[in-house]
């Protein structure tokens, strides 16, 4: 009997051990993340890829809810042939929202709630987006929404 209790023992071990190594080679997605726009209310054209305003101005400064740990990362860049940008956030835990300021325009707050990830397998533990409330509104977010659009 001891003997079979050691072989399945060892049996479950090499299926959990196999598991794992099937995670190694899975490539996870960084989280939940939105493209942010900056916009014209006159026209609706983009007031960065227009001219307008030049990409540098563009700050994003995440508010966190433990100044003593990291929060979320952003990232603005300009893309091939300044024919586009991108200007991302992504969910994160201690994350409470982001200040955006373009140039000396007054700045956009953007409140963010989190949730865990509905995931499964190697790919469970990713944040994303539940709420989002810019400027004191509320923006419908859903997976079919990943832009949010800001009117200067």
């Amino acid at each position: 009997m001891k003997k079979y209790a050691l072989l399945f023992l060892a049996t479950v071990w090499l299926i959990g051990l196999y598991s794992c190594l099937d995670c190694r080679d899975v490539e996870c997605p960084d989280g939940d993340s939105k493209l942010l726009f900056i916009l014209s209310k006159v026209d609706s054209s983009d007031l960065i890829l227009g001219g307008q305003y030049l990409l540098d101005s563009l700050t994003i400064t995440p508010i966190l809810i433990d100044t003593t740990k990291s929060g979320a990362r952003t990232r603005i860049e300009p893309g091939f042939d300044n024919t586009y940008y991108n200007t991302l956030i992504w969910a994160d835990n201690n994350t409470s929202g982001y200040i955006i300021q373009l140039d000396s325009l007054p700045p956009d707050t953007l409140l963010v709630t989190t949730m865990p990830s509905k995931g499964d397998g190697c790919c469970s533990s990713i944040t994303e987006f539940d709420k989002l409330l810019l400027n004191g509104d509320s923006i419908f977010n859903d997976y079919s929404v990943y832009a949010i659009k800001i009117y200067k």
